[in-house]
């Protein structure tokens, strides 16, 4: 279901004339503007679970690597050098900000992990 709502919300920005990777962050910080907001539920299962079975971290990396799949689809449809990285290093970053937005109560964790993706993706060109 997390997954439907970012896309759809990263294609409707995108479409409406934004960069699709840096619209990734703006997707999250409407959903890290939202009431009751308390980050990726993966990464919190992956974080709060003392020992993980290997059947729940199938789950979580599933999750992700769906998620990586998708912003790497984006970085090779903008037509990127090495769609890949760049997409793993955005990953990395949404993660990050997701993160530090939950812990700190703010979305500027994640206005400056955009600041850094436009850094490489302006590298990738």
């Amino acid at each position: 279901t997390w997954m439907e709502w970012f896309t759809s919300s990263v294609d409707r920005r995108s479409t409406a004339g934004e960069e699709p990777l840096l619209a990734a962050f703006d997707a999250i910080a409407e959903w890290a503007s939202s009431p009751g907001y308390r980050g990726c539920a993966f990464i919190n299962s992956a974080a709060e679970t003392a020992e993980i079975d290997d059947t729940h971290r199938r789950i979580i990396a599933a999750h992700k690597e769906s998620l990586l799949t998708y912003l790497t689809s984006l970085a090779g449809d903008g037509g990127y050098a090495e769609p890949e990285r760049l997409g793993r290093m955005v990953g990395v970053l949404l993660d990050g900000g997701m993160v530090e937005a939950a812990v700190l109560r703010s979305c500027e964790p994640i206005v400056a992990a955009r600041d850094a993706a436009a850094v490489l993706i302006e590298a990738s060109q």
